[in-house]
């Protein structure tokens, strides 16, 4: 079944990237795939503990911080996205 787990923030996001605190997130049938087989649907490979499957591939949210040198994203910035 699922479990709802709170992961620790990165200190410093990726290059390129930005951590959002979300507000809210979209459950669509490629995620009931990957709950109802525990497998990463476009890898087909079986989630583990370690390589958990996250599930919400679109969301909204605030920017709570972002990389360095990062132009386009500012803290405090409402944003979506579809991954």
């Amino acid at each position: 079944g699922c479990e709802v787990l709170e992961r620790p923030l990165p200190d410093v996001p990726a290059p390129g990237s930005c951590v959002v605190r979300m507000a809210a997130v979209g459950l669509n049938p490629t995620d009931w795939k990957h709950v109802g087989n525990n497998m990463h649907y476009l890898t087909m490979t079986k989630a583990t503990p370690e390589n958990p499957v996250v599930l919400g591939c679109e969301g909204a949210g605030i920017i709570e911080s972002v990389s360095q040198g990062e132009t386009k994203f500012k803290v405090g910035q409402k944003v979506w996205f579809m991954a």
